[in-house]
């Protein structure tokens, strides 16, 4: 790992400790490359997408397929990526009988800056987080409902299609530093049981009791509410209505004056309001602060232009570092329609052992 440094304004503290994992970016030959923008489907590209789909399933990161090194013209840049894309999409498939899980490719995503500043930091989230988050399978906890694995919200910033898998294509790296942290959420999961108990998790069902408990308690506050995004802390065991329903995601954005007032004795001197907040959240679910519990927990990818950045969206949740104000991303996700059957009950079990094992 090498760290990297960013010296622009408040968040020069922030990037200053990322620790970016060099071993992330996959092997992509250029014999792959045109084989894939061809359309070829032989031996030598489903091992590929094997290789790359299991590289998915274990890390405690996500991946990047390199591009940007590569000369390619805009047709066939698409070609491979969607061919290549399809390709670790189908391994999957193979791997868990997932077979009504398809590529969903979304609108190209801006970087939405505040208060004058030119980057934008992100704070730890499961892309479309009113139907994509960490619950329970029901291999190990048979009560819990596949209906509980929404929020039904009113406003949502993506689809509701349920992502098993979160990506994007970087259209525009920016010029910020175009990092992608990932945390994986059965850790920090982990972390919050030991500071709730004072003592580790005796199993993996053990946790996901605990799991299941945080969230009953938290899908009954943000539905009373009218909807949300299932966030960290109520998936930690936050409990405070006010807490859990607090939306907290660039560190930026500005709290209603009702949060303000309510959060105040959170803030603190030089920290963005949203950052001090989900600190102190942080803080109270874990007992440790937010910056050492990065320290321990973060994985960073550095991404350039044209490169395919992917990784899991249920046992990981990712941020985003530093990015510049004109850093464009295509967002492209591995969905399905609803997050119940066997086979995703099976596929999210097999997560939960895999990120139980590593935590």
């Amino acid at each position: 790992m090498m760290n990297c440094i960013c010296a622009r304004g408040q968040q020069n503290a922030i990037c200053a400790n990322a620790h970016v994992v060099d071993g992330a970016r996959l092997d992509f030959s250029l014999e792959l490359i045109w084989r894939f923008a061809e359309g070829a489907q032989d031996a030598i590209c489903l091992d590929w997408a094997t290789y790359a789909s299991n590289a998915l399933d274990t890390m405690a990161h996500g991946i990047v397929i390199p591009l940007s090194n590569i000369e390619l013209d805009a047709d066939m840049h698409s070609s491979v990526v969607r061919n290549c894309v399809q390709a670790i999409a189908n391994a999957l498939v193979k791997r868990w009988g997932l077979e009504r899980m398809f590529v969903e490719f979304d609108k190209p995503q801006t970087t939405q800056v505040f208060n004058g500043s030119n980057l934008r930091t992100l704070l730890p989230h499961h892309d479309g987080g009113n139907s994509s988050f960490l619950t329970p399978s029901r291999c190990e906890l048979a009560s819990w409902s596949p209906s509980d694995r929404r929020t039904f919200p009113n406003v949502i910033s993506t689809t509701r299609t349920h992502k098993l898998y979160q990506g994007f294509v970087v259209r525009a790296a920016g010029q910020g530093h175009s990092l992608t942290p990932y945390y994986d959420v059965v850790s920090l999961l982990k972390l919050a049981f030991e500071h709730r108990t004072g003592r580790e998790p005796p199993s993996l069902h053990a946790l996901v009791e605990f799991c299941a408990g945080n969230l009953r308690h938290s899908l009954s506050v943000i539905r009373q509410a009218g909807g949300g995004y299932v966030q960290l802390g109520a998936l930690l065991g936050i409990t405070d209505p006010r807490q859990v329903l607090v939306n907290l995601h660039n560190i930026d954005a500005p709290l209603s004056d009702e949060e303000r007032a309510f959060f105040s004795g959170d803030f603190r001197a030089g920290q963005p309001e949203a950052l001090s907040v989900f600190d102190a959240i942080v803080v109270e679910a874990t007992g440790i602060r937010w910056q050492s519990l990065r320290e321990r927990t973060e994985h960073c990818l550095k991404s350039d232009e044209k490169d395919i950045v992917l990784g899991h969206n249920i046992t990981l949740m990712h941020g985003g570092l530093c990015g510049g104000e004109e850093r464009v991303l295509d967002p492209v996700c591995f969905v399905m329609a609803d997050a119940e059957g066997e086979a995703y009950e099976h596929w999210l079990s097999a997560a939960w052992m895999a990120a139980f094992a590593r935590a």
